[in-house]
């Protein structure tokens, strides 16, 4: 095996332990009672179901051994794969040293983000970009689905300053309960295939973080470096460098949480859109792992692109074999690596069938853990994190998974909506998208199947052939103003409308959504969201609301433009009931008592949510004669006196206005 691991002996795999996907209809027991053909007590010992895949076990024997049972095995008729539990390795070499440099911001040492020669290489063989971010550098879909990123590896340093790594907050953490049903049991950071618990190991090795690193990073933050899909959350799977089982265990939990977020509308889970994996097995072809290979089509069905990383070997994959790049699966794309003078780089394999592109590999610049014990081997900490160089083709992977990502953040409504009906012949066309817009490289031509080395810049334009829609607005801002979030933005001059979007993290209020969601057109550069009441007060909780824009025009919509923030809470709907106490259902003013009064009568009224309330007293020739309520009041049941000693017998109105709208209008005599 490359990349600093030894390779193993051919084959090797996990003694008394075989992968099985059965035929559809079939109950495992039909297969559990073929023991006497096995001589072995077979069991299961874990179960894949998003995945339909199981993992069984049995005994060894002298007279059966696995290899055996698995030849037994794929002659059960109810049996549509059988496969052996093989072992799998990293493909990348040990990090090196940190860059020395005093600056905050790395991203001049990138060289596949941006190639001026600054390491010796050739100026301009690069990724672009810089350029692709001017398309696009969002981490959103047009839809408000936040882009996650599933990095299946081995160790993360979950506290990382300069990562963004996603979090399950419907779980709560350490509390030994699965909280949100997923079947995971306190799964707030992600999954450890490895414990089978949400508890990650101590970081010992650099890889997962560093693989993170180059996919999406913090970006443009003033220290450290640039990810390809910058501010992309990554949701971490340590999966990866043992045996399939553990593969298989590691995808089926990606796709529990991306079904999550499918069967809940978006308010559990996490959209996951790419899957980056930077391991394999060099002795193995894709008729000895089916059920792997299988997992990509399953994955890919529902929307998932999936990278891989291929041997860090000088050989021909097409003749050599390996896996997972000799998997015929159209939803995978395979990745070897390049260095700065756009060569195929040494000890990286390739192959015109099995080998998609290549992309940037050579000592490339990422972030890497601080590892104390043993002693670090990066160098001193210069803000609580830190960074290195690595080699292999596990860091020429990540580059197309960030790219990936990016092109779900530039899809346009209607591509969108195609994606969302068809979701995996989207995911064909990203890969024809980046297949055909590799930058041709001699050094790879005939020993790729697209014979170039990615561009994400041209990835992104091969999106959008026709008329492109309007650009984006700037500066949206939040207006100073005491009552409800009042925004402003650029105009746009090709612009004929703008679309409104909100998103809400959930706390009391049901009217909250946790990705951008439609709110309301303009067709001025203005809008007043009615429904929020900005800069509330104890005792009620405040909300976080998050406001976007987007022009639109015949050709389509814009990229969203800045966001801005508001706290504040729900003015349209009712709190929800969390403590047991009966709130009231809608706003309500009752008859004042008594009535007809002298001098004093009591005026009683009722707030779902807390609001802003005004009660004005006013004569029968429309004067105001008194101010009995003018400030925010909590959700509940209020009163107030109107005390009419100095005023004439007569009728009287009591005009009552909630969050600026007349609610009702209350007749009072005053009789003395």
């Amino acid at each position: 095996m490359g990349g600093g691991i030894a390779a193993q002996e051919r084959h090797e795999y996990v003694k008394g332990e075989l992968l099985l996907k059965l035929n559809t209809g079939t109950e495992i027991n039909q297969v559990l009672s073929r023991q006497a053909l096995l001589q072995a007590n077979m069991e299961v010992k874990k179960y894949f179901p998003h995945l339909d895949v199981w993992l069984v076990h049995f005994p060894t024997k002298r007279e059966l051994d696995t290899k055996g049972g698995l030849s037994l095995l794929k002659k059960i008729p109810e049996i549509r794969f059988a496969q052996l539990n093989h072992k799998m390795q990293l493909r990348s070499n040990k990090a090196q040293k940190k860059v020395p440099s005093t600056n905050d911001d790395y991203f001049s040492d990138q060289w596949a983000l941006k190639n001026t020669g600054q390491t010796g290489g050739m100026w301009g063989a690069d990724i672009r970009a810089e350029s692709a971010w001017s398309i696009t550098d969002e981490n959103i879909t047009v839809n408000g689905d936040e882009i996650i990123i599933a990095v299946i590896d081995n160790i993360f340093d979950l506290n990382h300053e300069d990562l963004n790594f996603w979090k399950n907050t419907d779980e709560i953490p350490n509390n030994d309960i699965d909280d949100d049903g997923n079947g995971y049991v306190d799964d707030y950071d992600g999954w450890n295939v490895y414990d089978d618990s949400g508890d990650f190991p101590a970081v010992i090795d650099p890889h997962g973080t560093h693989v993170s690193g180059i996919t999406a990073v913090i970006g443009f933050n003033g220290e450290g470096i640039h990810g390809v899909a910058h501010n992309t959350r990554i949701l971490p799977v340590a999966g990866s460098s043992l045996d399939q089982s553990d593969v298989v265990a590691a995808y089926d939990y990606v796709l529990t949480i991306r079904e999550q977020y499918e069967n809940s509308n978006g308010n559990e889970g996490a959209f996951i859109a790419v899957t980056n994996s930077s391991f394999g097995n060099d002795n193995l072809n894709a008729g000895d792992v089916p059920l792997w290979c299988a997992m990509y089509d399953t994955l890919g069905t529902h929307g998932i692109v999936n990278v891989a990383a291929v041997a860090n070997e000088s050989w021909d994959v097409d003749d050599e074999g390996g896996v997972p790049e000799t998997c015929t699966s159209d939803y995978l794309i395979t990745v070897t690596s390049t260095d700065h003078d756009d060569k195929l780089s040494p000890g990286s394999a390739y192959g015109d069938t099995h080998v998609d592109l290549g992309a940037p590999g050579e000592m490339i610049l990422s972030t890497v853990p601080i590892i104390q014990d043993p002693p670090p081997q990066w160098g001193e900490s210069q803000y609580g994190y830190d960074y290195g160089r690595d080699i292999g083709t596990s860091m020429a992977a990540p580059h197309v998974s960030g790219t990936a990502a990016l092109m779900f953040a530039n899809m346009d409504s209607s591509q969108f909506q195609d994606y969302e009906n068809d979701p995996a012949n989207m995911v064909l066309q990203i890969k024809d998208w980046i297949l055909d817009s590799v930058d041709p490289v001699s050094g790879l031509n005939s020993i790729t199947f697209s014979g170039g080395r990615l561009n994400a810049y041209k990835a992104l334009l091969a999106m959008h052939h026709e008329d492109p829609p309007p650009p984006a607005p700037e500066n949206l801002v939040l207006n100073p103003g005491p009552n409800f979030p009042s925004l402003s933005w650029d105009a746009v001059t090709e612009a004929d409308s703008y679309a409104i979007y909100r998103r809400c993290d959930y706390g009391y209020y049901v009217d909250c959504t946790p990705k951008l969601s439609p709110l309301g057109t303009s067709l001025t550069n203005t809008y007043t969201d009615w429904t929020v009441i900005q800069n509330v007060t104890a005792p009620n909780p405040e909300e976080h609301y998050q406001y976007a824009v987007r022009a639109v025009n015949e050709a389509g919509s814009s990229r969203y433009s800045n966001r801005v923030d508001a706290f504040g809470q729900s003015s349209s709907q009712k709190q929800v009931n969390k403590s047991g106490e009966d709130y009231p259902e809608k706003i309500s003013m009752a008859h004042n008592y008594p009535n007809p009064f002298n001098p004093y009568t009591m005026i009683r009224y009722e707030l779902p949510v807390q609001s802003v309330v005004n009660i004005e007293v006013f004569d029968m020739l429309g004067r105001r004669v008194a101010v009995l309520v003018d400030e925010t009041k909590a959700l509940g049941t209020h009163s107030v006196i109107f005390n009419a000693a100095s005023l004439s017998s007569g009728v009287y109105i009591a005009r009552f206005k909630v969050n600026g709208s007349i609610t009702k209008d209350l007749k009072m005599q005053l009789i003395k």
